[in-house]
């Protein structure tokens, strides 16, 4: 079904999500346990649905992400400030979003009903994002209004068609704030490294009993945790995966309902260098 991914298979068979039903999702676990595959599964899954738009912050100069840099409803913001940028036209949209809304008389944005794209953002390592810099003030700057434009987006961009899936190592305060945090109500949970670390993820010791395999993970959405081996794709299939996407939607004119934002021309009210123009972010 469309804005469907595959979370994983349970002891009661595979476990397939509608991203739109979350609405907002987060992505744990220590390096290697499987989460950045898992993260590229579900961006691949989901850009091969019609009438979606995915924005993805990596700051490891899109490293972790570079196999999607082909697909044309997908784009990438390497460094803070295009990050910010790339948050800032995001909000934007959602506030447009807000007024088409009044004037319709619509509680929620239907995407083939209204003619709006569904809007994907995906945070790889928040923290290096959200992490504050000591002595590095702009760093500082922009790990603060990362913060703030993303808390706004989780707690009011589920009716616009917008929904956030935040990815990190450990979901600390100082990686992510409780009050976002407690906004991405889909939580995809592996190997937790100490009891507290499970604690905070899932409000449960699930996560730090889980045995030791790779893929292995607790799924929780409400109420409810199972226990789920995460699918597996491996780089090689990845890449082809996108470039055959990319030729099929270069190929469909009507794909998407919407051109992709312009995040280059995305401008910030709080910080007098956004208007001057004077700072340049690197957004593939």
């Amino acid at each position: 079904n469309p804005y469907t991914f595959l979370v994983g298979e349970s002891s009661a068979g595979p476990i397939v999500q509608d991203i739109r039903e979350l609405p907002h999702m987060l992505i744990t676990g220590t390096s290697g346990d499987g989460k950045s595959v898992f993260q590229r599964q579900l961006i691949v899954t989901l850009a091969g649905c019609r009438n979606i738009q995915i924005y993805l912050i990596d700051l490891k100069r899109g490293g972790e992400v570079k196999e999607f840099r082909v697909l044309p409803n997908v784009r990438i913001a390497k460094d803070e400030m295009s990050a910010v940028k790339m948050l800032t036209a995001v909000r934007n949209e959602m506030n447009s979003r807000f007024k088409f809304m009044e004037e319709k008389g619509i509680k929620k944005i239907e995407p083939q009903e209204h003619k709006k794209d569904l809007i994907l953002v995906v945070i790889d390592e928040a923290s290096s994002l959200f992490g504050k810099t000591s002595g590095q003030k702009t760093k500082t700057d922009l790990a603060t209004q990362a913060r703030e434009l993303t808390d706004e987006l989780a707690k009011l961009a589920r009716a616009a068609g917008i929904h956030l899936v935040i990815a990190l190592q450990k979901a600390v305060k100082e990686s992510l704030d409780t009050k976002t945090l407690e906004n991405l109500a889909g939580r995809m949970v592996f190997k937790q490294s100490t009891p507290a670390a499970s604690m905070t993820a899932l409000g449960n010791y699930k996560a730090y009993n889980l045995p030791d395999l790779k893929g292995r993970a607790i799924w929780g959405g409400g109420n409810k945790f199972i226990e789920v081996q995460a699918p597996f794709l491996s780089e090689k299939a990845l890449d082809q995966k996108c470039q055959d996407l990319a030729k099929e939607i270069s190929a469909d004119e009507n794909w998407n309902f919407q051109p992709m934002l312009s995040v280059t021309g995305a401008k910030s009210p709080d910080n007098e260098q956004f208007k001057s123009g004077t700072l340049t972010g690197n957004v593939n």
